[in-house]
Protein backbone atom coordinates (compact mmCIF):
# COMPACT_ATOMS: atom_id res chain seq x y z
CA UNK A 1 0.00 0.00 0.00
CA UNK A 2 1.08 3.38 -0.74
CA UNK A 3 1.03 6.31 2.04
CA UNK A 4 1.72 10.07 1.72
CA UNK A 5 0.54 12.98 2.77
CA UNK A 6 -1.26 15.77 0.40
CA UNK A 7 -0.33 19.65 1.72
CA UNK A 8 -0.19 22.71 -0.01
CA UNK A 9 -0.49 26.67 -0.27
CA UNK A 10 1.76 26.91 3.03
CA UNK A 11 2.48 30.97 1.26
CA UNK A 12 5.97 31.05 3.45
CA UNK A 13 7.02 34.88 3.40
CA UNK A 14 3.79 35.81 3.17
CA UNK A 15 3.84 39.91 3.11
CA UNK A 16 1.81 41.37 5.97
CA UNK A 17 1.19 44.97 6.63
CA UNK A 18 -2.13 45.18 8.37
CA UNK A 19 -0.19 44.06 11.94
CA UNK A 20 2.24 45.70 13.66
CA UNK A 21 5.97 44.18 13.09
CA UNK A 22 6.53 41.68 15.81
CA UNK A 23 3.13 40.82 15.15
CA UNK A 24 3.30 39.93 11.35
CA UNK A 25 6.75 38.40 12.47
CA UNK A 26 4.86 36.01 14.63
CA UNK A 27 1.92 35.21 11.66
CA UNK A 28 4.97 34.48 9.31
CA UNK A 29 6.80 32.39 11.55
CA UNK A 30 3.43 30.49 12.34
CA UNK A 31 3.64 29.47 9.04
CA UNK A 32 6.80 27.91 9.07
CA UNK A 33 5.69 26.13 12.41
CA UNK A 34 2.70 24.67 10.41
CA UNK A 35 5.09 23.22 8.09
CA UNK A 36 7.37 21.75 11.36
CA UNK A 37 3.70 20.09 12.25
CA UNK A 38 3.48 18.51 8.70
CA UNK A 39 6.69 17.06 8.81
CA UNK A 40 5.94 15.41 11.98
CA UNK A 41 2.66 13.95 11.30
CA UNK A 42 4.74 12.19 8.40
CA UNK A 43 6.92 10.83 10.76
CA UNK A 44 4.73 9.34 13.18
CA UNK A 45 2.34 8.13 9.93
CA UNK A 46 5.74 6.45 8.21
CA UNK A 47 4.26 8.19 4.90
CA UNK A 48 5.80 7.27 1.70
CA UNK A 49 6.45 10.94 0.66
CA UNK A 50 4.82 14.30 0.69
CA UNK A 51 3.08 16.29 -1.97
CA UNK A 52 3.12 20.38 -1.57
CA UNK A 53 0.64 21.20 -4.41
CA UNK A 54 1.84 24.76 -5.02
CA UNK A 55 2.30 27.95 -3.56
CA UNK A 56 5.09 26.54 -0.46
CA UNK A 57 6.12 30.01 -1.03
CA UNK A 58 3.57 33.30 -1.46
CA UNK A 59 5.43 34.45 -4.46
CA UNK A 60 8.43 33.43 -7.23
CA UNK A 61 11.03 36.55 -5.64
CA UNK A 62 11.33 35.15 -2.15
CA UNK A 63 13.94 36.55 -0.19
CA UNK A 64 17.19 34.29 0.19
CA UNK A 65 16.27 33.43 4.08
CA UNK A 66 13.42 32.61 3.89
CA UNK A 67 13.97 29.94 0.93
CA UNK A 68 16.92 28.44 2.63
CA UNK A 69 15.30 27.88 5.81
CA UNK A 70 12.11 26.39 4.31
CA UNK A 71 14.90 24.22 1.96
CA UNK A 72 16.65 22.33 5.17
CA UNK A 73 13.71 22.23 7.08
CA UNK A 74 12.07 19.57 3.71
CA UNK A 75 15.52 18.30 3.47
CA UNK A 76 15.40 16.78 6.92
CA UNK A 77 11.91 15.19 6.53
CA UNK A 78 11.66 11.64 7.21
CA UNK A 79 10.69 11.04 3.21
CA UNK A 80 11.32 12.20 -0.72
CA UNK A 81 8.62 15.83 -0.39
CA UNK A 82 7.99 16.46 -3.56
CA UNK A 83 6.79 20.24 -4.23
CA UNK A 84 5.02 21.85 -6.70
CA UNK A 85 5.12 25.68 -8.25
CA UNK A 86 1.98 27.46 -8.19
CA UNK A 87 0.51 30.12 -9.38
CA UNK A 88 2.18 33.11 -6.34
CA UNK A 89 5.52 30.86 -6.55
CA UNK A 90 5.39 29.84 -10.87
CA UNK A 91 8.38 28.33 -12.33
CA UNK A 92 9.87 31.35 -13.68
CA UNK A 93 12.92 32.57 -15.09
CA UNK A 94 15.13 33.74 -12.11
CA UNK A 95 12.07 32.68 -9.40
CA UNK A 96 13.40 31.02 -6.26
CA UNK A 97 13.27 27.76 -7.95
CA UNK A 98 16.15 28.81 -10.03
CA UNK A 99 18.25 29.77 -7.42
CA UNK A 100 20.04 27.59 -4.68
CA UNK A 101 19.65 26.01 -2.89
CA UNK A 102 16.41 25.28 -4.74
CA UNK A 103 18.20 24.93 -8.22
CA UNK A 104 19.29 21.00 -8.36
CA UNK A 105 17.54 20.79 -5.18
CA UNK A 106 16.52 17.03 -6.91
CA UNK A 107 19.46 15.42 -5.52
CA UNK A 108 18.73 16.54 -2.20
CA UNK A 109 15.48 14.49 -1.11
CA UNK A 110 13.79 17.50 -1.48
CA UNK A 111 12.16 17.49 -5.56
CA UNK A 112 10.78 20.70 -7.57
CA UNK A 113 8.26 19.17 -10.59
CA UNK A 114 9.25 21.35 -13.09
CA UNK A 115 8.23 19.41 -16.31
CA UNK A 116 4.88 17.93 -17.09
CA UNK A 117 6.00 14.28 -17.43
CA UNK A 118 5.75 11.08 -15.16
CA UNK A 119 7.48 11.00 -12.10
CA UNK A 120 8.25 7.74 -10.47
CA UNK A 121 7.96 8.46 -6.76
CA UNK A 122 8.26 4.84 -5.14
CA UNK A 123 7.58 1.61 -6.30
CA UNK A 124 4.01 1.27 -7.09
CA UNK A 125 3.02 4.88 -7.36
CA UNK A 126 3.83 7.16 -10.20
CA UNK A 127 2.98 11.17 -9.99
CA UNK A 128 1.73 13.44 -12.63
CA UNK A 129 2.74 17.07 -12.51
CA UNK A 130 1.49 20.06 -13.39
CA UNK A 131 3.87 22.83 -12.78
CA UNK A 132 2.60 26.46 -12.85
CA UNK A 133 4.69 28.56 -15.44
CA UNK A 134 2.54 31.88 -14.92
CA UNK A 135 0.50 33.47 -13.00
CA UNK A 136 -3.01 32.97 -14.94
CA UNK A 137 -3.62 30.27 -17.48
CA UNK A 138 -6.50 29.75 -19.55
CA UNK A 139 -5.79 26.00 -20.18
CA UNK A 140 -6.73 22.87 -17.82
CA UNK A 141 -3.02 21.83 -16.10
CA UNK A 142 -4.14 18.45 -16.12
CA UNK A 143 -4.85 18.37 -19.85
CA UNK A 144 -1.18 16.93 -20.85
CA UNK A 145 -1.75 13.83 -18.30
CA UNK A 146 -2.33 10.99 -20.69
CA UNK A 147 -4.01 7.76 -20.20
CA UNK A 148 -3.68 4.77 -22.56
CA UNK A 149 -4.52 1.47 -22.28
CA UNK A 150 -3.65 -0.63 -19.78
CA UNK A 151 -1.31 2.01 -18.24
CA UNK A 152 -3.01 2.33 -14.64
CA UNK A 153 -2.38 -1.21 -14.42
CA UNK A 154 1.26 -1.24 -15.90
CA UNK A 155 2.03 1.67 -13.21
CA UNK A 156 0.49 1.05 -10.21
CA UNK A 157 -1.19 4.00 -8.23
CA UNK A 158 -1.73 6.98 -9.96
CA UNK A 159 -1.61 10.34 -8.75
CA UNK A 160 -1.57 14.10 -10.39
CA UNK A 161 -0.74 16.90 -8.44
CA UNK A 162 -2.12 20.30 -9.92
CA UNK A 163 -3.09 23.89 -8.86
CA UNK A 164 -5.72 25.93 -10.21
CA UNK A 165 -9.78 26.01 -9.73
CA UNK A 166 -12.03 23.24 -10.10
CA UNK A 167 -14.84 24.52 -12.47
CA UNK A 168 -17.64 23.19 -10.25
CA UNK A 169 -19.70 26.77 -10.67
CA UNK A 170 -20.29 29.71 -12.87
CA UNK A 171 -18.12 33.21 -12.45
CA UNK A 172 -14.73 31.74 -11.80
CA UNK A 173 -12.29 33.56 -13.73
CA UNK A 174 -11.47 31.70 -16.98
CA UNK A 175 -7.67 32.60 -16.17
CA UNK A 176 -7.76 31.05 -12.88
CA UNK A 177 -6.26 27.45 -14.19
CA UNK A 178 -9.01 26.00 -14.26
CA UNK A 179 -9.88 22.26 -13.52
CA UNK A 180 -12.31 20.25 -15.38
CA UNK A 181 -14.52 18.00 -12.20
CA UNK A 182 -14.37 15.09 -13.57
CA UNK A 183 -10.61 15.14 -14.60
CA UNK A 184 -9.52 12.04 -12.14
CA UNK A 185 -11.66 10.24 -14.22
CA UNK A 186 -11.23 11.45 -17.88
CA UNK A 187 -7.11 10.46 -16.90
CA UNK A 188 -7.41 7.48 -14.99
CA UNK A 189 -5.69 8.39 -11.68
CA UNK A 190 -6.23 7.24 -8.37
CA UNK A 191 -6.10 10.44 -6.71
CA UNK A 192 -5.57 14.26 -8.21
CA UNK A 193 -4.15 16.36 -5.31
CA UNK A 194 -5.06 19.52 -5.71
CA UNK A 195 -3.74 23.26 -4.26
CA UNK A 196 -5.09 26.91 -4.55
CA UNK A 197 -8.33 27.07 -2.82
CA UNK A 198 -8.01 27.28 0.94
CA UNK A 199 -10.51 25.92 2.44
CA UNK A 200 -10.18 21.45 2.63
CA UNK A 201 -12.21 20.19 0.39
CA UNK A 202 -13.18 16.72 -1.32
CA UNK A 203 -15.28 15.99 -4.57
CA UNK A 204 -16.82 12.99 -5.02
CA UNK A 205 -16.48 10.60 -8.47
CA UNK A 206 -19.10 9.06 -10.48
CA UNK A 207 -18.55 5.92 -8.92
CA UNK A 208 -18.31 7.05 -5.26
CA UNK A 209 -14.89 7.61 -4.55
CA UNK A 210 -13.57 10.70 -3.37
CA UNK A 211 -10.39 11.26 -5.41
CA UNK A 212 -9.82 14.62 -5.68
CA UNK A 213 -9.25 16.93 -3.04
CA UNK A 214 -7.73 20.19 -1.72
CA UNK A 215 -5.68 19.70 1.92
CA UNK A 216 -7.10 23.51 3.02
CA UNK A 217 -4.28 25.85 5.01
CA UNK A 218 -3.48 26.16 8.42
CA UNK A 219 -4.99 29.48 8.65
CA UNK A 220 -7.01 31.73 6.66
CA UNK A 221 -5.51 34.45 4.77
CA UNK A 222 -7.82 37.00 4.88
CA UNK A 223 -8.80 38.81 8.53
CA UNK A 224 -11.94 40.79 9.49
Amino acid sequence: MVSFLHAADLHLGLRITRFEGEHADKIRDARFQAMEKMLTVAKERQVDFILIAGDLFDDAAMDGTTARRAFHMLEEASCPVYVLPGNHDPLLPGSVWERKPWAGAETEGVVVLRQSEPVQAVEGAVLFPCPVFRKTSLEDPTGWIPVEPGQKTREGVRIGIAHGSVKDREGLPADDHLIDPQAAATHGLDYLALGHWHAARQFTSQEGCIRTAYAGVHKPIGYP
